[in-house]
């Protein structure tokens, strides 16, 4: 058994200009998609199988 205690930060609250955001109703997309004006867009980095190494795993 670990002799490291264990800690609970559930006392910490995010940043004020954050919870807006977090406490959203509905979908974050759709509110994002509003303030934006436009639809969300995803552009693709990288699509496919690529072979990592352990050091790039561990990243």
């Amino acid at each position: 058994m670990s002799s490291t205690p264990f800690i609970c930060l559930t006392h910490l609250s995010p940043p004020s200009e954050l919870l807006s955001w977090l406490n959203v109703a509905g979908s974050l997309t759709a509110v994002l998609e509003v303030k934006a004006g436009q639809p969300l867009r995803v552009e693709r980095s990288f699509e496919g199988y690529r072979l990592l190494s352990l050091a790039q795993k561990n990243n």
